[in-house]
């Protein structure tokens, strides 16, 4: 939850089943199943003693040679920026099978966002051993025989009806969904936008009472309002002084919302405002209209929202031209609504209407 989230509560704008075992659950195996069993175990082991392997060496500084690369890598890319490194240069052979640069930098959009933060010298060569890791598991997998196993059959058709059917809808959307008509969207929202009241605001958020009525008196005698958040404040915008930029009331919480608008520019909260976030001290800098988003904010939101009406419709109208049957738990077809016979009540009502004297 982001700072203004938390003080704020602003309102601004997912199929794989886990196979078992081939043991999983029973108590009994036929030598043939306890042949895969082995296999399946042989082969997990060895997959986590080549990862331990790997892992132990990267810590214990045995990838030198590696690091050496990666540092030199790094090197010529800082003498001269606009020298990209030959995507086809080498890095390792495992057991002959080649990894290269171009490999290693693919990879790199696979580690997790906060380890892409290290230095580029143990970066590559982070990315190169799990590459490494892979074609060992890899390698050993292809040679187990499992290409014909049941469930690995199963799971790669479902995978491929899975790629055939994304590709399949993106390319629906795609023709539906163009730069144009992301534009005219944008431009019809620009036209019906109506502008709310908004607000630039500060605060100090503090646990107790106590602590915030301590603050509004040293704000009382002259005291700076960033400096005493960046000292109180027990969130994340005590770095920046308090700052929570520009928002609407629909962006707030009530009670904040409510103390933070009845504010004049340069003032602030004589009592201490209490939400379930602690107790808040508000100071008002700029008071106006809210305005449009810029279209580059808003452009995913638009593309998102026009791909899910193109998908929505075309899903609508393959359910009109279909034959679509449906049965109950029983093995009933259940027939359409307009299809069903009339209740008792409904007969009753048909044959009085049919009773009555034509008009």
């Amino acid at each position: 939850m982001t700072d203004k989230q938390k003080k704020c509560d602003s309102t601004g704008a997912k199929e794989a089943e886990g196979s078992k075992g081939c043991c999983g659950g029973s108590t009994a195996c036929g030598d043939k199943s306890k042949s895969k069993c082995s296999n399946a175990i042989v082969i997990v082991l060895l997959a986590l003693v080549v990862v331990a392997v790997g892992v132990l060496a990267f810590m214990s500084g045995k990838l030198s040679d590696i690091q050496e690369i990666g540092s030199r890598s790094n090197a010529d890319r800082a003498s001269n920026s606009t020298n990209q490194p030959d995507a086809n240069i080498v890095l390792a052979v495992v057991n002959g099978e080649k990894i290269t640069v171009g490999e290693v930098l693919e990879n790199l959009a696979n580690i997790p966002p906060q380890m892409q933060q290290m230095p580029q010298d143990k970066l590559i060569p982070f990315a190169l051993q799990q590459i490494i890791n892979n074609k060992l598991i890899s390698q050993k997998a292809e040679s187990a025989g499992l290409e014909n196993n049941e469930d690995v059959i199963k799971q790669v058709e479902a995978a491929k009806k899975q790629i055939i059917r994304a590709k399949f809808i993106n390319d629906k959307i795609a023709q539906s969904v163009t730069e144009e008509s992301i534009k005219a969207e944008y431009e019809q929202y620009r036209q019906n936008f109506e502008p709310q009241d908004q607000i630039k605001a500060s605060h100090i958020l503090v646990e107790d009472e106590s602590k915030a009525k301590e603050v509004i008196k040293k704000l009382n005698s002259g005291g700076d309002f960033a400096e005493l958040a960046k000292e109180n404040s027990i969130d994340g915008t005590a770095e920046n002084g308090g700052e929570l930029g520009s928002f609407t009331k629909a962006d707030m919480v009530p009670e904040f919302a409510e103390a933070a608008f009845a504010l004049e520019i340069g003032a602030h909260t004589k009592t201490p405002v209490k939400t379930q976030f602690g107790f808040h001290v508000i100071k008002v800098a700029e008071k106006g209209k809210s305005g449009p988003a810029p279209f580059e904010q808003i452009e995913p939101f638009i593309r998102q929202s026009l791909s899910q009406n193109v998908i929505n419709e075309y899903i609508i109208e393959l359910n009109k031209e279909s034959e679509i049957k449906r049965f109950d738990m029983a093995g009933n077809e259940i027939k359409p609504a307009e299809e069903q016979e009339p209740s008792a009540g409904n007969e009753a009502a048909a044959e009085q209407k049919s009773e009555e004297p034509a008009q």
